[in-house]
């Protein structure tokens, strides 16, 4: 059961973002599977530890392209990374000290801030990059 569909609207055409945006959006939806089956808790621990180590990759390939390619928009999108980094972060303390289980809540925001995030943010530097050569 998808709780995100991709679609080539999210496409940034940059081959290894558009990648690593697929494997984000896998992520997120093995996340709500494993909530929405009540797995055990652990699972989604571990799906939402992977998840958030794959977001600090991610983020860390867009931050070296903008680097590379002196992206005007750098301080502002690295700030945007930061907060969701800290937000992640956040959620997780609560399920390893809380005892918490995933909720709709924490999915709907992990979904809204990828569509945003992407459709939004990412959308910015999708010509800046194809215009430096990188496709």
């Amino acid at each position: 059961m998808s709780y995100i569909d991709w679609t080539d609207d999210f496409s940034v055409k940059v081959e290894k973002i558009d990648l690593q945006h697929k494997k984000l959006v896998e992520m997120i939806n093995e996340l709500y599977e494993s909530m929405f089956a009540k797995k055990e808790q652990i699972l989604q621990i571990e799906i939402g530890e992977k998840m958030v180590d794959y977001a600090d990759y991610h983020f860390k390939t867009e931050e070296e392209f903008m680097q590379k390619t002196n992206f005007p928009g750098y301080a502002s999108h690295k700030i945007e990374h930061e907060k969701f980094v800290k937000k992640a972060l956040e959620i997780k303390e609560r399920l390893d000290k809380k005892g918490l289980v995933l909720s709709i809540e924490i999915m709907e925001f992990l979904k809204q801030w990828l569509k945003h995030h992407i459709l939004n943010t990412d959308k910015k530097y999708s010509e800046h990059f194809n215009s430096h050569g990188i496709k």
